[in-house]
């Protein structure tokens, strides 16, 4: 491995490692105390976890598989299906779109900033009036239809990602670590516009067959609800490298950003892909992880490519790099490409462990206040291990 990297490497071992620590000793605490206000965590825990433990070790990897797997469709489902029994989104929704975007758009144009948004709004009031009108009066049914998808797609999609831009080019402009706790505060009204253009997608291609269009329609959707993860994932990267060493590993540029959100994004929402497929056949294979590597790599290449320039195409040469090219850029691509596939191996890593440990544990899953839960010990005792582990390998390094 390239001397320029092992900063980033060894940082992110020592941040995952605490991060596993502390989880760990948490779950250990909630197993072990017997505190009336922990019992709704052991009893997740001992639901969700107890049934991958006390499972056969053939059975394990299957197991294993389809707890992420159901964790990130609960995750898409909830945020992204089923709005109307989230009262956080509409809230967030009525909050945001219609009282502090219309509010922050007439102060910014008070202060002498660009009056579009406030123009666009009053616009969009004027489209409502006149979509009541047809609606009320039974007239022009085409039109109205077509004013519902106009003030749909303005309000739900474009307002929100316009603000977002004009909100992410100025974090962009802020220190790394403004910019990260800035992103929290953005992120937002990424997720308004992802949640709206899933929405839409839903509205509009309702098939539930098992053709190729629902595969699309699914594999889609599963990259527009990554999108906000990895906005703030690709954030954290940058906070990471701050911390490395003085050179900044990767500048907070959009080209940066892009780069990192859909390359992180497209690894997500394959990943999920190829585990669902495993998951039906009851195995994660290592066909099914060349498959992935094979998808993967190219995309990361492509955003290289085309965040540094370095990639050409001659006709006398044909494809080659520069020398120039920043290895450490490379890596922070690349792990970025591969960081879904490393938070799987991880899991089946811990789960694994928990599975020898149990082992040695009695077979009483209690989650009563007088009673220790055995899942929490397990797998609290397996996430600290684990991490002591990566400790050890960050000071190897």
């Amino acid at each position: 491995m390239p001397v320029e990297v092992l900063p980033l490497v060894q940082f992110l071992v020592v941040a995952g490692a605490i991060l596993m620590v502390t989880s760990g000793l948490g779950l250990l605490l909630a197993g072990l105390y017997p505190a009336p206000y922990l019992d709704s965590c052991r009893a997740l825990v001992t639901r969700v976890i107890g049934p991958i433990i006390d499972c056969s070790w053939r059975s394990l990897p299957a197991r294993a598989t389809l707890l992420v797997v159901r964790s990130y469709q609960a995750y898409v489902h909830y945020w992204f299906r089923q709005s109307e029994n989230n009262f956080l989104v509409s809230g967030m929704f009525t909050g945001i779109v219609l009282l502090g975007i219309p509010a922050g758009a007439f102060f910014n144009a008070l202060r002498g900033g660009s009056p579009f948004l406030l123009i666009l709004l009053a616009s969009l009031v004027l489209v409502f009036i006149t979509l009541t009108i047809l609606t009320e009066t039974s007239r022009l049914g085409g039109l109205a239809g077509l004013l519902s998808i106009f003030l749909f797609l303005v309000l739900f999609v474009f307002v929100p990602g316009y603000v977002f831009y004009s909100l992410t080019d100025r974090l962009l402009n802020l220190s790394v670590g403004r910019a990260f706790i800035g992103s929290f505060l953005v992120v937002p009204l990424l997720y308004l516009s992802a949640q709206s253009s899933i929405l839409a997608i839903s509205q509009f291609f309702p098939g539930r067959g098992a053709g190729g269009l629902r595969q699309m329609k699914l594999y889609l959707i599963a990259f527009i609800a990554a999108l906000p993860l990895a906005y703030l994932l690709t954030f954290g990267t940058f906070l990471v490298d701050q911390f490395t060493d003085a050179y900044k590993l990767v500048p907070t540029t959009w080209e940066r950003l892009m780069a990192g959100v859909l390359v992180l994004s497209v690894s997500i929402s394959l990943t999920v892909h190829t585990l669902t497929r495993g998951k039906r056949q009851n195995a994660v294979g290592v066909r099914d992880l060349v498959a992935l590597s094979i998808k993967v790599v190219p995309i990361a290449v492509a955003c290289i490519a085309v965040t540094t320039g370095d990639l050409h195409i001659s006709t006398v040469q044909g494809l080659y790099w520069r020398e120039t090219l920043d290895v450490r850029l490379v890596f922070w691509i690349f792990f970025l490409a591969f960081l879904p596939t490393i938070l799987i191996l991880l899991v089946h890593g811990i789960l694994f462990l928990a599975r020898m440990i149990s082992c040695f544990f009695p077979k009483s899953n209690g989650v009563g206040n007088h009673e220790i839960s055995r899942a929490c010990v397990l797998i609290g005792s397996s996430s600290a291990s684990v991490g002591v582990l990566a400790s050890v390998l960050s000071a190897v390094i």
